[in-house]
């Protein structure tokens, strides 16, 4: 890469794929009672994602004029007179031997009353519960920060931490209430409110 040209070569993240399968097994009730209509379900979801990625493993060199200038303007950077002299001002590249996989699973349940009180007046009561697995690398090979000693953790270095580098978050509870009113045949007023749950990762 020279400052101010096109860049040469191929992309350096190059060879690299990605292979992402979720399974899902889901069963919903539903139960019909005079003026309720209840529905109970659940879900259980199991991701893997495998893959292969280094960046970059060809290796990336940029100029950017650092060692050189124009003549006659020495505050004017020659990124092309640096790469002459073969001076770039970074050369990166990694290796990741062997390919990554990431394993999660995300589980849910619900119930739910549909509960028509007037011939115009519908009421809607929820409650729903998530777990969200945090994504663990086949292989242990992930890490985290601990802010508090400024290291590195690595997988089952801490007792008690699972694989996953988090702490598993068992109290997702999220409500739901919602109603719908017919004021006239063609008017009808509708509202609802929820709290819902997602894991904060690049998984799923």
């Amino acid at each position: 890469a020279i400052n101010g040209y096109a860049t040469i070569g191929d992309s350096g993240t190059y060879p690299e794929y990605s292979r992402f399968i979720t399974f899902q097994y889901e069963d919903v009730l539903t139960i019909v009672h005079g003026s309720h209509n209840l529905k109970f379900g659940g879900e259980f979801l199991r991701h893997r994602l495998d893959g292969y990625s280094g960046f970059p493993t060809r290796g990336s060199y940029t100029f950017n004029g650092q060692f050189t200038s124009q003549i006659g303007n020495p505050s004017s950077a020659a990124s092309l007179a640096d790469f002459a002299l073969g001076t770039p001002s970074s050369i990166t590249r990694a290796v990741l031997p062997g390919t990554f996989g990431l394993r999660k699973w995300d589980a849910s349940g619900f119930a739910q009353d549909s509960w028509r009180i007037t011939k115009t007046l519908t009421l809607n009561l929820g409650l729903r519960y998530d777990v969200q697995d945090p994504a663990s690398e086949v292989h242990n090979r992930q890490s985290n920060f601990d802010v508090a000693t400024g290291q590195l953790v690595l997988p089952q270095q801490v007792p008690g931490l699972p694989t996953t580098m988090r702490y598993l978050d068992t109290n997702n509870f999220g409500p739901r209430v919602g109603f719908a009113w017919e004021m006239t045949p063609k008017t009808v007023f509708r509202g609802g409110f929820g709290i819902a749950y997602f894991e904060d990762d690049n998984v799923g």
